[in-house]
């Protein structure tokens, strides 16, 4: 039996599919192929080590669940013929045959995601047991809970802003999303931004985030860069931490969190004509995340408490507060949809991390995602017929395209971690 898998190394998890080492070992001559058992399309498993810490094909592989943690999902089994054993050119031929099964399985090409190939050929002794096919199966950095599988849905002609990080630097990245390339870093400017979501100017020419001018990790302040010449100008700066800042449809306020003057964050409104600030909540817990409906009437934020965190609305001048979410879980960054109608946000009601779906008024709430890996923070394409969320379904953070029904999820991007995503808004009338 001989194998070709990429080298397992603790905490790899973007490294380039081309320069990861091949590693191949030829098994025990003696084997009679009972490894291969029970390894079909959707089985998953973990690898079994010797003492040497060499892969042990002595025994059948360790089929494990697929919702729980597991290192291997087999992808398919590439049949080989009832002549002769093909010898040398055995490897070869299962693996050309599993890249094809691989792209179908992820949807793109595997070296343009976080996945890596493991693909085993029968040894002479093992057709010998009669064993008349290659195994193809995937595997990531890390244990991968679910199934790694994703479709094709691409949103072309969209644009995404999202937090993506090259060799340590996290920065805020445009990212086509009809193909899922990085096209361009909006804030190369040496410091870290704050790890939250960017959010865009009504006009789509600007892209709004927060970081520490100093450097110091004390404080936070918001900025706007354009999308036209990289011009970046302060729109909250002070002795604080501010952060998560919207500007309002009409373009004339700015909504973000702040914990000027007490000991943790509340809302804030900012005049951007007049520089006026209002402060929004007072409420002894968190505040946070807060969102303008399409029309301007309504915010929609999260607000936490012993028991979890919760979605709510306001009016925009702190008024009319109306609870939406109240299921003991922790329910969180709230995204209208572009019509208004609807807001999805991220839960973890069912253990691990959804993306949830609700009416604007909190009636009809459901999960639209329900895999075992986190889903988190949605945003909604300007045509408000796809949703964009990250994930962590195949071992690091990616982002991810499906229909407003859960259906076709499908892997945007790979490689570099990316994620707190935000669609750009439809271009003005």
């Amino acid at each position: 039996m001989s194998i070709v898998k990429r080298a397992i190394v603790a905490g790899l998890a973007a490294a380039s599919l081309a320069s990861m080492p091949v590693a191949a070992a030829d098994a025990d001559p003696d084997l009679t192929g009972t490894w291969f058992d029970g390894l079909e399309a959707g089985v998953c498993f973990d690898d079994a080590f010797d003492d040497a810490g060499d892969f042990d094909f002595s025994i059948p592989a360790p089929v494990v669940p697929c919702e729980g943690p597991h290192q291997n999902e087999v992808v398919g089994r590439v049949p080989l013929g009832e002549a002769a054993h093909p010898g040398e050119d055995t490897v070869q031929i299962v693996d050309d045959a599993c890249f094809v099964l691989y792209e179908e399985f992820l949807g793109r090409p595997i070296g343009s995601t976080l996945m890596f190939p493991f693909s085993v050929a029968p040894g002479e002794a093992d057709w010998a047991a009669g064993v008349r096919d290659g195994l193809c199966s995937v595997y990531s950095g890390d244990s991968t809970p679910g199934t790694a599988a994703s479709g094709s849905l691409r949103t072309p002609g969209e644009l995404i802003a999202a937090y993506r990080e090259v060799e340590g630097e996290p920065d805020i990245w445009l990212i086509d999303a009809g193909t899922g390339e990085a096209l361009h870093n909006v804030t190369d400017n040496g410091m870290p931004e704050n790890i939250t979501s960017p959010s865009w100017s009504p006009d789509g020419k600007g892209i709004v985030f927060a970081l520490d001018p100093s450097g110091a990790g004390e404080i936070s302040d918001i900025f706007q860069v354009s999308l036209d010449d990289g011009t970046t100008v302060p729109l909250v700066a002070g002795p604080a931490e501010e952060d998560g800042g919207v500007i309002s449809p009409d373009g004339k306020s700015l909504v973000f969190i702040s914990d000027v003057g007490a000991a943790e964050f509340e809302i804030y409104k900012r005049d951007l004509e007049t520089g006026a600030v209002t402060r929004l909540t007072d409420y002894p817990d968190r505040d946070s995340s807060p969102q303008w409906s399409p029309d301007g009437d309504r915010i929609a934020f999260r607000r936490r408490s012993d028991e979890g965190s919760d979605i709510w609305t306001m009016d925009p001048d702190g008024t009319n507060l109306v609870r939406l979410t109240d299921n003991g879980a922790d329910n969180y960054d709230p995204r209208w949809s572009p019509d208004g109608t609807r807001i999805a946000f991220t839960t973890n009601l069912a253990g691990n991390y959804d993306i949830g779906l609700m009416n604007a008024d909190g009636s009809e709430q459901h999960l639209v995602t329900t895999h075992p890996a986190d889903d988190e923070y949605p945003t909604w394409s300007s045509d408000g017929r796809i949703m964009a969320f990250h994930s962590t379904r195949h071992g690091g953070t990616s982002l991810w395209l499906m229909r407003t029904d859960g259906t076709e999820q499908s892997e945007l991007t790979g490689l570099a971690p990316v994620g707190f995503a935000m669609f750009a808004p439809a271009a003005p009338e």
